[in-house]
């Protein structure tokens, strides 16, 4: 008996990937990220979360401190807790300094991969924004927002409640200025 298989194909973008544009789940290459496999107990924590840690997939970078994630319980977006970057010109090409090359830094540690997002006393800001510590590993080096700090791409930003990991944060800040990396060397 001859069985003929048909393959359905969908169209494919430039890079490869499906063009979904309506997909509420990341594709699966079959590939398995080990951020994924983490042991969220693992995760560095606060005395309060306001939710239990989730592993969510970027799906966008929006700037240097927002990203937008799709998770289990759908899509949202995320404000990074501690930190705060030059702001985009969206309306035009009038961005602050150094917003752009925050916005690379910050697509280039964790667009389209899988990260582990973990949370404070509060969990959303005045505009409907999920506030979350992003992490690719378990290690308190492992934070999205300190290696943008330490690569001065970020400020150190305080925001009460939500300070459990702030003067970690303002020692990064330090060790950037200190060298004058990024927006210290070019922007002040």
């Amino acid at each position: 008996m001859l069985l003929l298989l048909i393959a359905c194909s969908t169209s494919s973008s430039s890079d490869g990937r499906a063009d979904d544009t309506n997909a509420s789940e990341p594709i699966d290459s079959g590939i398995r990220d080990p951020v994924r496999d983490l042991d969220p107990a693992s995760l560095p924590t606060t005395t309060s979360p306001c939710r239990a840690p989730e592993v969510v997939f970027v799906k966008d970078v929006i700037d240097g401190d927002t990203i937008k994630v799709e998770g289990k319980w759908g899509g949202e977006t995320i404000r990074l807790i501690g930190i705060d970057t030059a702001e985009m010109d969206w309306n035009g090409n009038n961005h602050e300094c150094w917003a752009a090359e925050a916005l690379e830094a910050h697509e280039a540690l964790i667009l389209e991969k899988w990260v582990w997002i973990s949370f404070d006393v509060e969990c959303e800001d005045d505009y409907d924004r999920s506030l979350a510590y992003v992490h690719r590993g378990v290690s308190i080096e492992d934070f999205t927002q300190r290696a943008l700090l330490r690569n001065g791409h970020a400020e150190a930003y305080r925001v009460n409640p939500n300070t459990h990991f702030h003067s970690l944060f303002q020692a990064d800040e330090s060790y950037a200025k200190r060298e004058e990396l990024g927006l210290w060397g070019d922007c002040r």
